[in-house]
């Protein structure tokens, strides 16, 4: 008989197991994920730190653990001006003998109920991608989840290709910065209008140095002449997203931009192939990037370069249900 239970660190072994497992065959799937994460003890610490100061549930089958969730709550302004609640990739799982429709309604439908009462009105939850997501996802959907974020990974060898016609790709440097800082403004613009409304603050200019050319990160620029079209970064043994792809080998894109004048021409596509062929002489093993589903040109773009592996969903709950509540810092 199945039966929910709050979660407690007595049943971290048991769960980090059960998301190894899953993960593993991920890895089946895609060669190119880190491999260490099919290991529990590498899962055992992240959740009995999220155990110790987070709610979550947990479903047994007598003593086995058939499923559980935990989230970070209580996050200010998530996603807006409520509080809310995030459930990364490894803070649930379903042991594969069990229906999805039949245990996540019971650990989703206990947890939201704390969640709201602890004043998160914004659930946000990631999931991996694949045939075996279709129930977890359609279910999600019935809940009022839409998706927010896509993460996707690729390898790092890319095809020869031909020089874009008429623009020149190379290494940002100290001159560069202005051109940086008016790439960066013009992104956060556009992110910011419609249809898209992802609020955003662009890199304030006297940080443009650290954040562009730091130690470890590397920023191509595209040029028409003297103005620059275009651009992107990237930062070594990190990642934007899904944080177990924050791990050593990962080449995290975090930041890409191409003008409207420069689109279709292939300069995008020119602005990767170098940020990637430099990852590959640093060492890397894979390259990462997240983005918004609702920039349609860019996933069109990621979407023909990467392979989408984690989606993350976000779902508002009506605010007239959520009392106020002091929020915390996220861990």
């Amino acid at each position: 008989m199945l039966t929910v239970h709050l979660f407690e660190p007595r049943h971290v072994p048991d769960a980090a197991r059960l998301f190894a497992d899953a993960y593993a065959q991920q890895c089946v799937d895609n060669a190119l994920l880190p491999p260490q994460f099919c290991d529990p003890s590498a899962i055992e610490p992240r959740l009995a730190s999220m155990a110790r100061e987070q709610p979550g549930v947990v479903l047994l089958d007598g003593e086995q653990v058939a499923g559980y969730m935990l989230g970070y709550a209580t996050i200010p302004e998530f996603f807006g001006r409520s509080a809310g609640v995030y459930v990364p990739v490894y803070g649930h799982c379903v042991a594969p003998m069990y229906e999805i429709g039949q245990v996540y309604p019971a650990l989703y439908g206990r947890l939201a109920a704390e969640w709201v009462q602890r004043g998160c009105g914004t659930h946000s939850l990631t999931y991996f991608t694949g045939s075996q997501s279709q129930a977890l996802a359609s279910l999600l959907v019935g809940y009022g989840f839409g998706l927010q974020v896509i993460d996707a990974i690729r390898p790092l060898a890319v095809e020869e290709r031909t020089p874009a016609d008429g623009f020149t790709i190379r290494p940002a440097g100290e001159a560069d910065l202005g051109a940086i800082h008016t790439l960066d403004s013009k992104l956060g613009k556009y992110l910011r209008s419609a249809p898209i409304f992802l609020h955003t603050r662009p890199v304030p200019e006297h940080d443009i140095s650290e954040h562009f050319l730091g130690e470890g990160v590397k920023t191509f620029l595209a040029w028409d002449q003297s103005v620059a079209v275009g651009g992107i970064r990237a930062v070594l043994n990190s990642g934007p997203g899904c944080e177990l792809f924050n791990v050593a080998g990962s080449l995290g894109v975090n930041f890409a931009f191409t003008g409207e004048t420069a689109r279709r021409n292939g300069v995008a596509t020119h602005l990767l192939y170098a940020l990637l062929q430099w990852g590959a002489e640093q060492g890397m093993e894979r390259c990462v990037v997240d983005f918004e589903s609702a920039n349609l040109p860019a996933r069109g773009f990621w979407e023909s370069q990467f392979q989408p592996i984690c989606h993350s969903v976000v779902r508002k709950v009506d605010d007239r249900m959520t009392p106020l509540a002091k929020p915390s810092s996220y861990p």
